[in-house]
């Protein structure tokens, strides 16, 4: 088993993103899905079923109802079932190899979960791509989608993705053979989930550090923090943790050539494995134990253990797998002389190889129907916006005219305003002057009164003399 191997081992753990519930009975679930077929009820169904399958490695399987949920979720125009469903269709893609394809669908995920406001999700979203870059060796691109998930988990204050993102961004550098900041971010993680106490977390991070010291045959190092890594997935009773932590312990002890103690891991992975219905584990080990047993001249124990392994791999269309069982069987039945099947399975190794090499060349061709598809919808969604906008100019224009009109009258209403009260005030000064000239006028007259007055003689007076003379005449 490679190193690479034994670390996509680990990622895949890291890389599933669980949306729903997996403990639902799969049985159940199809019933669910069948009778609300064209609800969110049935559609979360579907995501459901396609999440257990994947986790089991069984991401061919899982195909049908990814493609059943996406379609419902696009039919009832749930967005965030849309999300779910495309960021499971991108982890097919991605598990086959397809970068353009699973980058595809992650961004349309994160577009989704954007738009939804679900800052959380779209900081996954652009994880994920990073982890599609990086899975066809873009650390570049990968660096860049990384950091940009870790600065929107720092803001929200997100301890425990901040501390997924130091540990893919570990694993990021240990690609890109940056000693130092492979240290410093697996450190930043396993401190963070430390302080978290997340011992799930914290078990990884130990894992994490005990691989990469693995790839540089630092072993003593390496089975420190393995043994660290094991012994709490152990503790915390994570049957699955348990089974890549045995698995990851027993290959530095192959590699060290200790096959008393790397069997012994590699055996209880398997039986974990099976336990858990877990197939790609279940055909990786297999593989390896079969290897051993046949390098070991244990033909009779290797060849069942190949066959087994061999079936897994078929069954859930792993060509990698297949293609390198095959090859160590086809060698295995040459060993015992039993050349048609060598000879079957040598055509098969071929076969897979050329399937392989031709999947390869035919990713540019599903790229740009991607790169239609893509376009297509994005203008289709450019349109839509620019109706928006054009429906919001158009109001924001009404409301500009009806400002406008507004502030028009009142300037109006204004100048009206003060000409009326300037003329009010003018009408009043007249008037004031015009009372004021009466005032003087009258008390002229009255002052002309009183001196005419003062000269007249007075009625008393008058009758006085009248009354004489009358005296006088008679």
């Amino acid at each position: 088993m490679t190193i690479k191997k034994n670390i996509l081992f680990l990622i895949f753990l890291f890389f599933v993103f669980n949306f729903f519930s997996q403990k639902n009975n799969i049985d159940s679930l199809y019933q669910v899905a069948k009778t609300h077929a064209n609800d969110t009820t049935g559609m979360r169904a579907y995501l459901n079923i396609s999440n257990y399958f994947m986790s089991k490695g069984l991401v061919d399987t899982a195909w049908i109802s990814i493609k059943k949920g996406y379609d419902a979720a696009k039919k009832i125009k749930y967005k965030r079932g849309v999300a779910a469903s495309a960021n499971h269709i991108a982890q097919y893609y991605n598990y086959h190899g397809n970068q353009d394809s699973s980058v595809f669908y992650f961004t349309k995920a994160k577009d989704l979960y954007s738009e939804l406001g679900d800052s959380s999700r779209m900081s996954g979203m652009l994880n994920n791509i990073g982890v599609a870059y990086k899975s066809h060796g873009n650390v570049s691109k990968a660096l860049d989608f990384y950091f940009m998930a870790l600065r929107i988990k720092e803001r929200l204050h997100d301890s425990e993705g901040m501390a997924s993102s130091y540990t893919n961004l570990g694993h990021l550098f240990q690609e890109a053979r940056d000693t130092a900041n492979t240290i410093k971010y697996y450190i930043k993680g396993l401190d963070l989930r430390k302080k978290m106490n997340d011992k799930w977390g914290v078990s990884n991070s130990y894992m994490a550090l005990g691989l990469f010291y693995q790839t540089y045959d630092q072993f003593n190092k390496s089975l420190t923090y393995l043994k660290t890594a094991l012994r709490m997935a152990e503790e915390i009773g994570d049957e699955e943790m348990i089974a890549i932590g045995s698995y990851n312990l027993a290959n530095v002890y192959q590699r060290q050539k200790k096959l008393d103690l790397c069997v012994p891991l590699y055996e209880r992975s398997l039986a974990l494995s099976k336990k858990n219905n877990n197939s790609e584990g279940i055909a990786t080990c297999l593989e390896t134990l079969g290897e051993i047993a046949f390098e070991q001249k244990n033909i009779k124990k290797a060849i069942p253990m190949l066959e087994e392994g061999y079936e897994k791999a078929v069954e859930m269309d792993n060509k990698d797998l297949i293609q390198n069982i095959a090859n160590k069987l086809s060698l295995a039945y040459e060993t015992t002389g039993e050349y048609k099947k060598s000879l079957a399975f040598h055509k098969i190794w071929t076969t897979v190889k050329d399937s392989i090499y031709n999947q390869a060349n035919t990713r540019k061709l599903t790229s740009e129907t991607l790169k239609f598809e893509y376009e297509r919808e994005k203008i289709l969604v450019q349109k839509e916006q620019e109706q928006k906008e054009a429906v919001a100019r158009s109001e924001a224009f009404k409301k500009d005219l009806i400002l406008i009109v507004s502030v028009l009258f009142l300037i109006i209403v204004s100048i009206f305003s003060f000409i009326i009260f300037k003329r009010l005030k003018e009408n009043k000064k007249q008037k004031d002057i015009i009372e004021q000239k009466n005032k003087e006028i009258t008390d002229s007259i009255r002052y002309a009164k009183r001196i005419q007055q003062a000269f007249m003689p007075s009625e008393k007076f008058v009758e006085r003399i009248m009354n004489e003379l009358k005296n006088k005449k008679s």
